[in-house]
């Protein structure tokens, strides 16, 4: 498409979101940013529109406590589709693609960014040079195996209330939603067929394989680790942050700190990747939308720490192994459960205090003799996580997951 077609994209997001966008921002932003947002519907593609686009995406970036109205956030994203234009007008393919990745993280619906994302792919597959590990290779030595028994015997049963996850093979939908989706059991399931067909099996654990397919695209990444407050956010090159988990050293966090994709849609990012996990049949038994997937990939020592969802999930390990354990609802009041905040996490009510691996009994006394349930998940596990119940989930290899909300 010719750059002077991409400007479409500027007027039918005006179209579908202009009079309230506008609106809002009469009420909550500066004039000068309504006058450059004028600028940018009334003339988009003539120059003071291409340098009304840079100047709005400064002008909307949120600060420390973010955005405090949605239509900052909506200005912001469209600031991006226009700046990514620009760039492609520019001949910065690269800036152009990461704009309208940083769009579509933000929520950008993919009516507006497919178009500016198929212009700009060729053009970035070119003069994008995939990284390789140190030894030239970027496969995970821990792709399709199990972990040795003295290292699974050192994970489980370290606790005298501490049971193993049931595990179930050959499961039908049918059974899979009498046994264990209506009576809200976990179960960590063996076999599945529709697992053992993903192509994500047979391709995730060579990561040259996301380096050289997806390697200029930006993705949503953490590093270091929140519980010793090392933790932040930052955006990477996927063929970066891939390149992180094949260099990774444990022990020294200055030079390598844990590094973590969490809770992304990188499938609906990467349609291409979606192909290689096809939508599982056993997350069909609740009538509704489609299952809402994310992607989680990390170094060894990512956590995902103590909290409970609103959502039956179906985890699947695709790459590596993880120890997984689970707190039955019943035990909230024990598992000292944060009230809501304002802000992060704490605001949705659904996290515990409780540091799994490293509990502070004298801090949570009425945690100390909670049972729960625990695993090491492998490639080709599939574990149901019911509504509700508690979940903690460290990386113990570098490690890929996909999981299903439903």
């Amino acid at each position: 498409m010719a750059a002077s077609g991409l400007w479409t994209v500027v007027a039918d997001f005006f179209s579908a979101f202009g009079d309230d966008l506008l609106s809002d921002a009469k009420t909550e932003c500066s004039a000068e940013l309504v006058a450059d947002l004028l600028c940018l519907r009334n003339a988009p593609g003539k120059a003071g529109a291409r340098d009304a686009a840079g100047r709005l995406v400064e002008a909307t970036k949120p600060g420390g406590a973010g955005w405090t109205h949605v239509c900052q956030r909506e200005i912001h994203v469209l600031a991006l589709l226009a700046a990514a234009i620009v760039a492609f007008e520019d001949g910065a393919f690269m800036k152009g693609m990461r704009d309208v990745d940083m769009a579509v993280i933000l929520g950008c619906p993919p009516g507006f960014s497919s178009p500016l994302i198929a212009a700009l792919d060729d053009e970035c597959r070119a003069a994008y040079t995939p990284p390789s590990g140190n030894d030239g290779a970027m496969m995970l030595p821990s792709a399709r195996q199990v972990l040795p028994a003295d290292q699974r015997q050192a994970l489980l049963g370290r606790d005298s209330g501490a049971q193993e996850i049931p595990a179930a093979a050959d499961l039908t939908p049918s059974n899979f939603k009498a046994e264990y989706y209506k009576t809200e059991r976990p179960v960590l399931i063996k076999d599945d067929p529709d697992v053992q067909a993903w192509g994500a099996m047979a391709r995730w654990g060579d990561l040259s394989y996301f380096a050289k397919e997806f390697g200029w695209r930006t993705v949503p990444t953490e590093l270091g680790v929140k519980r010793e407050g090392t933790w932040r956010e930052a955006e990477s090159l996927l063929g970066d942050f891939v390149k992180r988990l094949v260099d990774y050293a444990p022990g020294d966090p200055d030079a390598h700190p844990p590094a973590y994709l969490a809770q992304h849609e990188l499938l609906s990012q990467l349609p291409k990747l979606d192909a290689d996990c096809p939508e599982l049949a056993l997350a069909t038994v609740a009538a509704g939308e489609a299952p809402l997937r994310n992607c989680w990939i990390g170094t060894p020592d990512t956590v995902t720490e103590l909290h409970r969802d609103s959502y039956d999930n179906l985890f699947v390990q695709v790459v590596g192994s993880k120890y997984v354990r689970l707190y039955a609802p019943k035990h909230a009041r024990q598992l000292y459960v944060n009230r809501r905040g304002t802000s992060g996490t704490s605001a949705q009510g659904n996290c515990s205090e409780l540091l799994c691996e490293a509990e502070d009994y004298d801090k949570h006394p009425l945690a100390k003799d909670v049972p729960y349930l625990e695993a090491i998940l492998t490639p080709g596990d599939v574990l149901f996580i019911p509504e509700g119940w508690f979940h903690y989930l460290r990386a113990v290899t570098p490690s890929i997951s996909v999981n299903h909300w439903f």
